[in-house]
């Protein structure tokens, strides 16, 4: 029980740190989208979509 109450808690940590990443990576780069949730999906998604074309040239 306690390992599946662990998991959840890393789980959540995880999660949490990929968005903190992503609104410290669109301040950097000075972007002025949105700073919500859908705001960082979509620059994760973006950045995930042209690492997927910069493997295919």
């Amino acid at each position: 029980m306690m390992e599946i109450v662990f998991g959840i808690f890393i789980w959540l940590f995880m999660c949490g740190s990929i968005l903190i990443l992503a609104s410290f990576a669109i301040q950097l780069e000075g972007e002025e989208k949105k700073h919500d949730l859908k705001g960082y999906l979509d620059y994760i998604e973006e950045v995930y979509s042209r690492n997927i074309t910069d493997q295919k040239k």
